[in-house]
């Protein structure tokens, strides 16, 4: 009896870890990226420099499983980028440019799963997404007799398109839990700044690493 019992739980467990990411399911949820740098230069003697980067995304995520362990969706994308640059002059002055640029967009992906165990699984997430980035750059100074430069407004857009690993946890039959960290990638930014007219293309691609990728994320499956 005992044994038939075992038998039956293992059954169960086998079939539930597998009704997540079976033809048919949805699933809603949630990713958060949060990175930082800061880099500085300079000694009491000679003049300062601080460089300040900080960048916070939230993505929204509803997906159908087209197939079993393979599912489709639709994403949003919604953050903040910071940068900050201060001289610290050793004339006792100093001067900040601060820019600031919103994160709004969505996109595309298609996630195969993998099992590694009952209720852990592999996923490969592959994507594409357009991101509109308007932004404000703004000065300030304390140098004497200095008037900061009036602040300026940014246009711009990102297209990405990318590949990435991640790692799934069934913590019950319905609710996953989910983390992520690098990418291959392919990217381009296009920004205009309206006050002078300046325009700055760019475009990149390769495999990225950076903890700055690290993405932890919650998932609801019915």
């Amino acid at each position: 009896m005992r044994k038939t019992i075992l038998i039956l739980i293992a059954v169960i467990s086998m079939l539930t870890s597998y009704s997540q990411t079976e033809k048919g399911k949805y699933f809603i949820g949630g990713s958060i990226n949060y990175s930082g740098d800061k880099d500085s230069e300079g000694d009491s003697v000679t003049n300062n420099w601080t460089n300040k980067n900080t960048t916070f995304n939230f993505t929204p995520s509803i997906g159908y499983f087209v197939t079993d362990n393979i599912a489709v969706g639709i994403n949003l994308n919604l953050g903040n980028s910071v940068y900050n640059y201060q001289f610290l002059s050793n004339m006792n002055y100093y001067s900040t440019t601060k820019t600031n640029t919103l994160n709004l967009g969505g996109g595309i992906f298609v996630r195969p799963y993998f099992k590694i165990s009952n209720n852990f699984m592999f996923f490969i997430n592959a994507g594409i997404s357009y991101i509109d980035q308007p932004g404000k750059i703004t000065f300030s100074t304390t140098q004497p007799g200095v008037s900061p430069t009036p602040d300026q407004k940014i246009l711009g857009y990102e297209f990405t398109a990318n590949i990435y690993p991640g790692l799934v946890y069934f913590v019950t039959p319905k609710i996953g839990l989910s983390v992520s960290v690098g990418n291959l990638f392919y990217d381009y930014s296009y920004r205009k700044n309206k006050e002078s007219g300046i325009i700055d293309k760019n475009t990149f691609s390769g495999i990225n690493l950076n903890s700055s990728t690290l993405s932890v994320g919650l998932t609801f499956h019915f």
